[in-house]
């Protein structure tokens, strides 16, 4: 499909990992979108489950979508997945998905409008929704509750929206996430982080480029057992101590937000001090 200039054409970026029991949802969810401006690229990253069966079922029953699927032999990672999509995938504008994910209806006909509205930006995001929980609130609902801010009301052009990601975390939902990725300064997703490629991706994007920021709710995110960062929790936390860390020797960050990371650092040695 040759896109024009002035129309935005998603690829829409499914990355995934033994995801027999959720990825029939999420790829329906793509199916439902009002919007049909895009393409699917589907990186199975070495599922030893029933993931590729369905995955060639869905391909067969909708030929008439532009699906590429691209098998990893051996599983090695979020990041390196996500930077193999990107490489195959086609058009401008790159939607992640998380394999247990929900997108609602408009999801992509409310960013399509946002990208155009908002041409000086590259980066777009939203509000999401969590569910597997009846006692969860959306994430900006959270954002208010628990650190007093509401991230479509903050400045997010670039330099303060890395100040902002480096201050309050990582509040970018990767599902609702859409970036440009036709640009110079285009970041690569980091192999050396498990759990928090997505969130050096974005701090590294907001250095050169504006983010906008929706207060729509186009996402539903799942919570569950199997969750990575639930499994996981040690190696999480190890990797966001090496991420404060690189920050705050990092000449480029000042005085108040290197303090601020300190802060966060030493509550996370705390933490894992507790938890053994």
């Amino acid at each position: 499909m040759i896109e024009k200039y002035n129309e935005v054409w998603f690829s829409v970026l499914i990355c995934c990992y033994n995801s027999e029991k959720y990825i029939t949802q999420t790829l329906d969810s793509i199916l439902k979108q009002t919007y049909k401006k895009y393409e699917i690229v589907i990186i199975n990253d070495g599922s030893e489950d029933n993931t590729e069966n369905i995955i060639k079922s869905f391909i067969n029953n909708n030929l008439d979508i532009e699906i590429k699927y691209l098998k990893i032999k051996k599983n090695a990672g979020l990041a390196n997945a996500r930077n193999k999509g990107i490489e195959v995938s086609s058009h401008r504008w790159v939607a992640l998905l998380d394999h247990d994910d929900i997108w609602l209806t408009n999801k992509l006909a409310g960013q399509s409008s946002e990208i155009i509205n908002n041409p000086n930006c590259n980066l777009f995001f939203s509000d999401f929704s969590y569910f597997g929980k009846d006692d969860y609130k959306t994430r900006f609902e959270n954002s208010l509750k628990y650190e007093n801010f509401k991230p479509y009301e903050i400045n997010l052009s670039k330099d303060y929206g890395y100040n902002y990601l480096l201050t309050k975390g990582c509040f970018i939902g990767s599902s609702t996430c859409v970036f440009n990725k036709n640009k110079k300064n285009l970041p690569i997703f980091n192999k050396r982080y498990d759990f928090i490629c997505d969130y050096d991706f974005f701090l590294k994007y907001s250095l050169y480029y504006n983010m906008f920021c929706s207060k729509k709710n186009y996402v539903k995110w799942r919570v569950h057992q199997n969750q990575s960062t639930n499994k996981m929790n040690n190696i999480l936390i190890s990797e966001l101590k090496k991420f404060y860390l690189n920050n705050i020797i990092n000449s480029k960050v000042n005085i108040y937000i290197k303090s601020i990371l300190l802060i966060k650092y030493l509550k996370l040695i705390i933490k894992n001090f507790l938890n053994k």
